[in-house]
């Protein structure tokens, strides 16, 4: 019984190993908190000085320090281990098909972790496409105004997981040589949607969302209009929103 006891002790008292780690990280930054240039530091300081605060109001104030260093000290490698997506960029990727006399190129998107840990259950969507109105000086919405399963570059739409360092590529389009039109890389394909962008002039807004398991969507937009070679369309990143819901323009 007691040697059970004896080792059951030493065990919790084990995983203190790190404790000294942390009254250093709770030092730095409760020294930090004390007598940084933050409001209660000064209003303290400036008691000290020119007064003399009570003995309970000293032990309240430090007792607070204490406090809010430990949060501070706890709550960085916690938001390090909370998952988080960002988009880190778009790029049009040429690919070879199984015809030798069709080529296509791809508009993809980069998403990844923006922390330390993975997202899971990772799906793209495109949630509409517009068009921009030069009469109206607007976007107006098309025909293609219901959520598609976008494919993951070399898979197919089933979710993924997204790893930290990892750059996975979300397929939004593609263009081949022989249709020469924006084709969503989704399933499905609806005909309507073939229909609409085979307007070759026309200057598009592909609305996309990408979700993950606990984890905050995330939602931005690509511009896209046919260069003047079918295999060079011009892409831009017009609008993301971030994590916190606002909105930038890129």
């Amino acid at each position: 019984m007691f040697a059970k006891a004896y080792g059951w002790l030493k065990r919790r008292i084990q995983t203190f190993d790190l404790l000294g780690e942390y009254f250093l990280a709770v030092r730095h930054t409760g020294w930090d908190i004390a007598w940084g240039a933050s409001v209660p530091s000064i209003v303290m300081g400036l008691w000290a000085i020119y007064g003399s605060p009570p003995i309970w109001t000293t032990i309240s104030y430090f007792g607070l320090v204490v406090f809010v260093a430990g949060y501070y000290t706890w709550r960085s490698p916690f938001m390090r281990l909370l998952p988080k997506l960002e988009l880190i960029g778009f790029r049009i990727e040429a690919n070879p098909t199984d015809n030798p006399t069709v080529k296509t190129v791809y508009i993809q998107v980069i998403p990844q972790c923006s922390t330390d840990s993975s997202v899971q259950d990772c799906r793209g969507f495109l949630k509409g496409v517009s068009k921009w109105s030069n009469a109206k000086d607007r976007w107006e919405d098309t025909n293609i105004n219901e959520p598609l399963d976008l494919k993951w570059s070399n898979y197919d739409q089933t979710p993924r997981t997204l790893y930290p360092n990892v750059a996975q590529r979300l397929n939004i389009c593609l263009i081949d040589s022989a249709q020469r039109q924006f084709i969503p890389d989704s399933v499905p394909i609806p005909f309507r949607a073939i229909e609409t962008l085979a307007r070759r002039e026309e200057i598009f807004r592909f609305d996309i969302q990408i979700i993950g398991k606990d984890c905050a969507p995330l939602d931005f937009s690509l511009r896209a209009q046919m260069g003047e070679e079918w295999d060079k369309p011009i892409v831009n990143l017009v609008r993301q929103v971030n994590l916190l819901g606002s909105t930038s323009g890129l």
